[in-house]
């Protein structure tokens, strides 16, 4: 699924497979948005307020990883994780006492617990990821590859995710019915359409 903000920067690529059903998740004003937050329960803890885990914050963006732990817990998330850079944890650490940071080399997605009924999880992954690094390329895969729960992809692993590779995981993540949503501002939609057409072309050749 995509935000759609991203629709118009699909026009063209007719190559792209099955480019007729791709979702394109309605705009929402703040009102709406905030109706769609659950309120918890009176014996909620935790765990089943949620489970979320960030794999963001490079080093260079460690006020990415922040803002998109904060934005997770204000949102109702009980228990938030967050997955960084091993220069970022000090910063993250001392913006929210509340979070639970790791280095990402301990990020094991596959390992994940799977979803169970009354304690959702969702995985955020790529909010401040610099491009500069290229092992956030294997990270990214790893996640699409092997997080079972709902994903969604932002900031830099959207660049990331365009290319043959990422193309192919998200139609698999897809047709194992595993929720995903892609969150580009106008040049990320760019950049990202603009990588799935190489991609696809050089699938051709």
């Amino acid at each position: 699924m995509f935000h759609e903000g991203f629709a118009h920067y699909l026009e063209g690529v007719e190559e792209m497979e099955d480019a007729e059903d791709l979702k394109v998740a309605p705009g929402r004003g703040n009102a709406e948005m905030a109706c769609l937050l659950p309120h918890p329960a009176a014996d909620a803890n935790k765990y089943t307020r949620g489970h979320l885990s960030l794999v963001v914050g490079s080093a260079a963006y460690p006020g990415a990883a922040c803002l998109a732990a904060a934005a997770g817990e204000r949102a109702g998330a009980g228990y938030t994780e967050v997955f960084c850079a091993g220069k970022s944890m000090i910063t993250v650490r001392g913006w929210r006492p509340s979070l639970v940071v790791r280095d990402w080399r301990a990020w094991k997605p596959a390992k994940a617990p799977a979803p169970q009924p009354g304690h959702p999880t969702a995985c955020v992954i790529g909010c401040g990821f610099d491009a500069a690094e290229t092992s956030l390329t294997s990270l990214l895969m790893e996640t699409v590859r092997g997080w079972e729960a709902p994903l969604l992809i932002d900031g830099g692993a959207l660049g990331l995710l365009a290319n043959t590779t990422g193309l192919r995981l998200a139609r698999e993540r897809a047709a194992a019915g595993r929720a995903t949503l892609l969150t580009p501002h106008g040049g990320e939609a760019a950049r990202l359409a603009q990588g799935a057409r190489e991609a696809l072309g050089e699938a051709e050749d």
